[in-house]
């Protein structure tokens, strides 16, 4: 056979091996499909489970098996994603698979989402459990919750749902609190929206009982006594020594100065920071006792605070750094500092008058 003949008779075949391909391709495809059918149809009972006690628990269930084909939609989530330590982004993940956890029907979520991995939960609907026991205990990952539903007539128990919950920055709650146990102290960074709306939730027919929340969330979420908080902790420098004087940072928003300056020491709060023009701001966090213009809590001109705070109108919209300035030769035992930047005069509801509202209750900070 001829060259020529040769090639003519490949070219003959390519489509025969193309259409081979896809066949083959098909079937493979076919096959994993039929596979994943079988899997979730057993699991989740063609869609009619209910019972999903320790369903997606341990190490077992990753971000690439967790691949559900029907909607979430138990009466048992005990345990339900519990010691979980491969999944993160649970709304994503779900949205993802085009399915929905419904959690309106579980009489029992204690322990669901503890001791996990999870950053990211959607709306956890309580109404009909009868405790919230450890819901989330120990998810020390886990950044925000959309939203808890609870029963209206706050009868529901809190035994350590956020214990442990140390990264937790925004839970809403929708409904009433009217036992005692709420627990919040581990949860440093919860913001403004987060407090507010459990100081909202908490019953007005009730008396005698307490919850706790964090102190340094409650004073780094601008409940302050000029309105909106701008410096945010952690700072953008921490614990450092410069020119005879150590900063240190405390870990709950104020630092620490000791030491005899050999020259000007300066220890940055907020780079860049931004002071909007036409706004009224107020500096404060310098003691009262510390001898004048040895140290000084300075943003932009002139919004500088030698000891007692200072209030005025910014006039020019500019980024400024945010900063503690030590001046040469001072001499410095224990001086601690707790820098405060606020947006004088807004509408925001200040934490006195919030919790003043709920005199029925005992609002621990710790």
């Amino acid at each position: 056979m001829s060259i020529s003949e040769k090639l003519e008779k490949v070219a003959e075949n390519v489509p025969k091996v193309y259409e081979a391909g896809r066949a083959y391709e098909k079937g493979y495809t076919d096959g994993i499909k039929a596979e994943y059918d079988t899997f979730w149809d057993n699991y989740q009972e063609n869609g009619e489970r209910t019972i999903y006690q320790h369903a997606f628990g341990g190490c077992g269930w990753t971000e690439e098996t967790f691949k559900p084909k029907y909607n979430i939609i138990p009466t048992n989530a005990y345990m339900l994603f519990y010691n979980n330590d491969k999944i993160t982004d649970l709304v994503c993940l779900l949205k993802k698979n085009k399915v929905t956890l419904d959690l309106s029907n579980a009489r029992s979520i204690q322990y669901a989402f503890g001791n996990s991995s999870i950053t990211k939960i959607g709306i956890v609907d309580t109404t009909q459990c009868v405790s919230l026991q450890n819901c989330f205990v120990n998810s020390t990952k886990l950044v925000e919750i959309e939203k808890i539903i609870l029963k209206d007539d706050g009868s529901q128990g809190y035994t350590t749902p956020f214990n442990g919950c140390t990264s937790l920055e925004k839970v809403i709650f929708q409904g009433t609190i009217g036992q005692d146990g709420l627990n919040m102290q581990w949860s440093t960074k919860l913001n403004k929206s987060s407090i507010t709306s459990i100081i909202n939730a908490l019953s007005e027919t009730t008396s005698g009982l307490s919850i706790t929340l964090s102190k340094t969330a409650v004073d780094n979420a601008g409940f302050g006594e000029d309105g909106d908080q701008q410096i945010h902790y952690p700072y953008t420098e921490t614990t450092k020594t410069e020119n005879g004087i150590t900063f240190t940072d405390n870990g709950d928003g104020t630092i620490t100065l000791n030491g005899t300056a050999t020259a000007e020491a300066t220890f940055i709060i907020w780079r860049d920071a931004t002071m909007n023009e036409d706004t009224q701001y107020t500096i404060s966090g310098i003691p009262n006792n510390v001898p004048s213009g040895s140290v000084v809590l300075e943003a932009k001109p002139p919004f500088i605070d030698y000891g007692g705070g200072y209030t005025g109108i910014s006039n020019t919209y500019e980024n400024s750094d945010v900063t503690i300035k030590v001046s040469s030769g001072a001499q410095l035992n224990n001086v601690v500092i707790n820098p405060k930047l606020y947006v004088s005069g807004t509408s925001s509801p200040h934490f006195a008058s919030l919790v003043g509202s709920k005199e029925n209750w005992t609002i621990n900070l710790v």
